[in-house]
């Protein structure tokens, strides 16, 4: 093992705590799609089983990954149904299903006489993003021909924002009233309308069904309002090889880096085949015994080089923290012009999980 993401359990529950802090009255439906953002779902499980109400997944595939993992719990298939080999499969997993789209209202419509169970509904408005979802002026004609399946047991409403980390922007505001005057006068059982930038930045919008993803996991999506979160992922590799090099000499492919003076640098196991991102070129940090260092020159595929000139040179064996408690993911994004999203997901199979 030369690279390790070691997940924090502790982490993820403090961060579930706080969500509960800002809404104690609120359901939980824990986003867990994308294998848990990289973190892996099924080691997240012992947690996710006492402290959210569901769970929400993107794909089948990924809702039989929990039933085989033995989670009975509750669980929402965000991208709906596509034909009705896929609605016999939701019912079989006793899936709650998503409907987002004009085609979903026939094909659930022809499907009643199949039909084994009642199933819940999450109805999605498109509210602004423009992605998903029924306009407003369709929404309430698409609640009631749902309503009217003899297998219809609940509707939730849903919708999504689409900047709420932007607090000074208005459109999350008038999301959330788009959304209040087209379901005003419809009999929904619930209502979901926060992401994790919602729930820290529009108490607003803290109604029904909580849906938190990155803020889960411990970043926080909204830079200017502080949250009591902890990085559950602490992303690691070992060094394989010191070197010192002359001033004027490069390293690595394509000499995109070349030693200001002698330098000491050091190559750890980690690379883009790992998750780390190669437009990281000479603007990110790693954290050697919590002290940062850069990295210079191109990432490769299985290799990063750091320079180790400035503190107590580190020998073969040691790990360095390429995210988590010294260096946060959302920095490394930021530098490599990327996403925290995208780094978590990419983090690779190989790259062995530590439950902790």
């Amino acid at each position: 093992m030369k690279t390790r993401a070691i997940i924090k359990l502790a982490a993820i529950t403090h961060n579930l705590d706080t969500i509960r802090t800002l809404a104690p009255d609120n359901n939980v439906i824990a986003v867990v799609k994308a294998d848990a953002y990289g973190h892996g779902v099924a080691g997240l499980l012992p947690i996710l089983k006492t402290h959210t109400e569901a769970l929400a997944i993107a794909r089948i595939e990924e809702a039989q990954i929990l039933r085989a993992a033995g989670y009975k719990g509750r669980m929402l298939l965000l991208c709906g149904v596509a034909n009705p080999l896929e609605i016999n499969e939701a019912q079989s997993l006793q899936l709650d299903i998503l409907v987002h789209d004009i085609t979903h209202l026939a094909l659930l419509t022809s499907y009643s006489s199949q039909a084994q169970h009642k199933t819940t509904f999450w109805l999605k408005m498109d509210t602004g993003m423009h992605r998903l979802g029924f306009a407003p002026q369709e929404y309430a004609g698409a609640f009631h021909t749902i309503k009217k399946l003899p297998w219809c047991e609940n509707i939730i409403g849903m919708t999504h924002f689409s900047s709420a980390e932007e607090c000074d922007d208005q459109k999350t505001a008038q999301q959330i009233h788009c959304y209040q005057q087209h379901t005003a006068g419809l009999a929904l059982d619930n209502h979901s309308l926060a992401n994790s930038a919602g729930i820290i930045a529009w108490p607003e919008a803290r109604r029904g069904w909580l849906r938190p993803g990155l803020m889960m996991y411990g970043i926080n999506p909204v830079g200017n309002i502080n949250a009591d979160l902890q990085p559950a992922m602490q992303l690691e590799a070992q060094i394989i090889g010191m070197k010192t090099i002359a001033k004027g000499e490069p390293t690595g492919y394509n000499e995109n880096w070349r030693a200001k003076r002698e330098s000491r640098i050091a190559f750890i196991a980690a690379g883009y085949a790992d998750g780390y991102p190669i437009t990281a070129l000479n603007k990110t940090f790693v954290a050697i015994n919590g002290v940062r260092v850069p990295v210079i020159g191109r990432v490769s595929m299985d290799t990063t080089i750091i320079d180790c000139t400035d503190i107590t040179a580190p020998t073969v064996g040691d790990w360095a923290e390429l995210w988590g408690d010294t260096i946060n993911v959302s920095e490394v994004a930021n530098a490599a012009g990327s996403i925290p999203y995208q780094l978590l997901t990419s983090v690779s199979q190989r790259v062995t999980r530590i439950y902790q």
